[in-house]
């Protein structure tokens, strides 16, 4: 499972701060999200998002849900 915000920058090839540039969002959010610390994806980058990854808003939202999921599992293991 992959984070999709990775995978997008992957596909693009670029960094971090391009990516928040193109998405015009704040770098330390776009951190945080890469990085699942936030539960919210904001709807500007939500769209950008779906727009640049071909997915309507639904796949895109799911797609992180079920990124999240397996994150947490994840850390759940570790902490056992």
């Amino acid at each position: 499972m992959k984070n999709p915000f990775r995978t997008l920058r992957s596909k693009l090839g670029i960094t971090r701060k391009e990516m928040s540039d193109l998405l015009n969002v704040n770098y330390n959010l776009l951190n945080q999200l890469e990085n699942n610390l936030t539960d919210k994806i904001f709807p500007c980058v939500k769209q950008a998002l779906s727009q640049e990854l071909d997915l309507d808003i639904e796949e895109l939202t799911a797609e992180w849900n079920s990124y999240k999921a397996f994150k947490q599992k994840e850390v759940k293991k570790k902490i056992s």
